[in-house]
């Protein structure tokens, strides 16, 4: 009786290290946490700023010019005295 005993303990550490040995490894780590740091915030920075531009040609798209939007009859007769 007493062997068994022992034998379920050990059969359940032997099973824990074989699966922790059958696990991918890790990533490794960045190489140092400042340059890590930069990396993360140039990244962020990058999607900002083709937001931006995104935004900025959507509303160059839209808007008309003020030329195209007043003729120059506008300019010559106002109907309006101030």
């Amino acid at each position: 009786m007493k062997t068994v005993k022992y034998y379920i303990p050990l059969f359940s550490l032997l099973s824990i290290a074989l699966s922790s040995c059958n696990s991918p490894p890790p990533p490794p780590p960045p190489q140092s946490l400042p340059d890590h740091i930069v990396e993360v915030v140039q990244k962020l920075v990058a999607e900002k700023i083709q937001q931006a531009a995104d935004k900025a040609a959507e509303a160059m798209k839209t808007k008309t010019s003020l030329t195209e939007s007043y003729s120059s009859e506008d300019f010559n007769n106002p109907t309006e005295t101030t």
